[in-house]
Order: C-alpha cells, then structure tokens, then sequence
C-alpha cells in the first residue's frame, strides 16, 4: 500500500509557533480503479490537507487576519510618537511622519484639536525596523474608532508610517 506524506511546518515567527501540521495520506489499491483516477485521489486528499492546514494556521492566514492578536505593550519611545501625533500642534504631528510622508498629504493639522489616542495594552506587533499598533481614537464630536498605526524607526527613532482605521 502506497503511502504519500505532506509535512507542512510554519517557520517560528511572532505570530506563528514551533507547532508542525503532518498530514498522511494512504492511498489503498482498489480493484478496477485506474492510475488516473488513483492521482486525481491523492491530488484532492493533498490539496484538503493544504486548505485545512492554512485556514487552521496559528498566523490565521486567509481566514480571520484582522482578528486582534495579542502581543507586548507598546515601547515607551512609539506610545509617545503615537500620542504626538494626536495631540501636538500641525508642525509637532507632522514631525512624527515617516521621512517624505508630510509631502504625501494635505496641509494643515492631522488631526483636530482635542483629539486623543488609547494604545491597546498589548498591541504592539514588531519586525525587525517596522511595528504597527492598534488603539482607539477619539476625536471631538466623532465616535470613537478603532484604529491601526503603522510605524519604521529612522535614525533609531519611530515614526509613523500609517494611520487607518481598523476592520
């Protein structure tokens, strides 16, 4: 009896484990079945496993990818560009930009006067010189939003790359 083994092991990551997906798949010999069709088998069994492993992945990787993952508190130096960049007056929130990204966008204030932002405890997730953030904002006479912020240190210090709302 044949026997096809598909070994599927994630590299460790921050949002992936040392956890390894083995899926074997036996193939039997029955009567009257042709070499094709035994193919076609094994090529649907493999392709299950694949779709099964991936949905059911630790890094969520088609399905539910903006479901809040947990991670450590933001450092010190990024909670403080965040709030800046909030809270400052036009020319101390655009110093918080990633170089060239002030040009990228309309003048004036990023944000309104009385504006602040609240840093999810632990949402900071980091790779290597980029990190993003989740927090809320709230601005006068809007509702609060959920929102995501990218962030790049230059020169050893971050700033902000991006600021959207979160899905």
């Amino acid at each position: 009896m044949p026997v096809v083994s598909l070994q599927f092991r994630p590299k460790p990551g921050p949002l992936v484990t040392d956890e390894t997906i083995l899926a074997v798949i036996e193939l039997g010999t029955v009567a009257g079945m042709e070499p094709m069709r035994k193919q076609f088998v094994a090529a649907a069994g493999v392709v299950i496993v694949l779709l099964v492993g991936i949905l059911v992945w630790p890094g969520q990787v088609l399905v539910g990818s903006s479901v809040a993952r947990k991670g450590p508190a933001t450092p010190p130096a990024a909670a403080a560009v965040a709030k800046q960049l909030v809270t400052g007056s036009e020319q101390e929130q655009r110093a918080m930009l990633a170089p060239g990204l002030d040009q990228d966008l309309p003048a004036g204030a990023l944000f309104p006067p009385g504006s602040t932002i609240t840093l999810d405890a632990q949402g900071w997730h980091q790779a290597g010189d980029y990190a993003a953030t989740a927090a809320t904002l709230r601005e006068p006479g809007a509702p609060d939003t959920r929102v995501e912020i990218g962030f790049m240190q230059v020169s050893g210090q971050w700033r902000v790359t991006f600021e959207e709302k979160a899905s």
